[in-house]
């Protein structure tokens, strides 16, 4: 890794939910440091991820990763240029323009009752409908502007589903029937389902599509979806720290390319590692901490880090040394053995 390169942190969870809902901010340090490749101390800022942030992280990575399908006219997708990114407990929203470019549309301005609107939330704590509604009926939806909605609202589309003849495969309809009626798909349909002398409703029902969560898109071999860490490398051309809920990785600068293939470990003791994972150490057990004490575990977390992230940037070339020497050892024993 570039050793000029910055590293930014940011941090997800039950912790972000509290922190930010509480205004704890103040509360939690926001800078730790670990020991680069140059043997001096860095500075890695740790922010606790905001809506707006998780957005445009998603953004950066659908576009470029998918722009290729939905700005290309030749592309059975082009019609849809409305993304709904709705995640299990929040939902994320961007369009694309006349001219291409990319612009968020979740969250707005002012209010925002979408970090609450999300595919498994139940009926009684589902809020945002009418203003979701309300932000796609400024948009002029209809045939040539369709609406795609991904993520884990796509686990209601069955496994066993097939679309009608002529239709894309691993996309349904919010109205199709063989859907799960979740919470959110049935009060979308309810909603929508109102007489409006504009018949902007019946028109964001009938252009409004769910993309598969057990299908892969076929051109990318990969799931329509978008990582805000990878999405964020890119953006903001830093290495990126994903402080998640289970897990903490590292994303490149620049790429987006995901450099941990599991979550970075901390020493539990001699010869002992264990995976990092805050919820686990901010919430072990019953009864609920205290700001104080979570305070006191957010300190311990940030030096797991901090000295797993050293590990993880040296022991690559730790191990290239290493197998340098042993390649230079076999390369002298073998001259011996045919002098």
């Amino acid at each position: 890794m570039d050793t000029e390169i910055q590293y930014i942190s940011y941090q997800t969870g039950k912790i972000r939910e509290k922190v930010l809902t509480e205004n704890l901010q103040e509360n939690f340090s926001k800078d730790f440091t670990f020991v680069s490749l140059d043997n001096n101390n860095r500075v890695c800022s740790r922010e606790f991820l905001s809506h707006k942030e998780e957005a445009l992280g998603e953004m950066t990575d659908f576009k470029h990763k998918f722009q290729h399908l939905f700005n290309n006219p030749k592309s059975p997708l082009y019609n849809y240029k409305v993304f709904l990114s709705i995640g299990s407990t929040s939902t994320q929203g961007w369009k694309i323009n006349d001219d291409g470019s990319y612009e968020l549309i979740i969250p707005p301005n002012g209010d925002n009752p979408f970090m609450m609107l999300g595919a498994k939330q139940s009926k009684e704590n589902l809020f945002g409908v009418p203003e979701l509604i309300g932000i796609l009926s400024g948009l002029d939806i209809n045939s040539n502007k369709k609406i795609l909605c991904f993520n884990a609202i796509g686990y209601a589309i069955p496994k066993t589903y097939k679309p009608p003849e002529g239709k894309i495969p691993n996309i349904a309809n919010i109205t199709d029937n063989e859907l799960e009626q979740t919470p959110l798909i049935s009060k979308l349909n309810l909603q929508l389902s109102i007489p409006d002398t504009t018949g902007k409703l019946a028109l964001i029902r009938d252009n409004m599509d769910i993309y598969s969560r057990n299908a892969v898109e076929p051109t990318t071999n990969s799931k329509i979806e978008g990582s805000w860490a990878s999405g964020l490398a890119i953006e903001k051309k830093a290495n990126i720290i994903d402080i998640g809920g289970g897990a903490v990785h590292i994303y490149e600068a620049n790429t987006g390319k995901k450099l941990t293939t599991t979550s970075l470990v901390y020493r539990k003791g001699p010869n002992i590692r264990k995976t990092i994972n805050p919820n686990e150490l901010y919430f072990p057990s019953k009864p609920e901490k205290t700001t104080d004490e979570l305070v006191q575990i957010d300190s311990t977390l940030l030096d797991h880090i901090s000295l797993s992230l050293h590990m993880f940037i040296i022991l690559p070339r730790l191990l290239g040394g290493q197998k340098s020497k042993r390649r230079k050892s076999k390369r002298k024993r073998s001259k011996r053995r045919h002098r």
